[in-house]
């Protein structure tokens, strides 16, 4: 079963570690991590119980 639900603080590192496998040149640890909390929207794709994919969205004031 596929689930897509918000990326938590806990989960950074199993997403972190999609980001290096999905990228090339991914960011850096401190940039990923830098890249979350109320100006952005982090979401996560569970498949079986276990992260599948992760998706960063950044929201700017015009």
């Amino acid at each position: 079963m596929n689930t897509i639900s918000s990326l938590e603080t806990t989960d950074l590192p199993a997403a972190y570690h999609i980001e290096q496998r999905a990228h090339a040149f991914p960011w850096s640890e401190k940039t990923f991590a830098s890249n979350q909390g109320e100006r952005y929207l982090n979401f996560q794709l569970t498949q079986n119980g276990k992260m599948a994919g992760v998706c960063d969205y950044a929201s700017g004031a015009g």
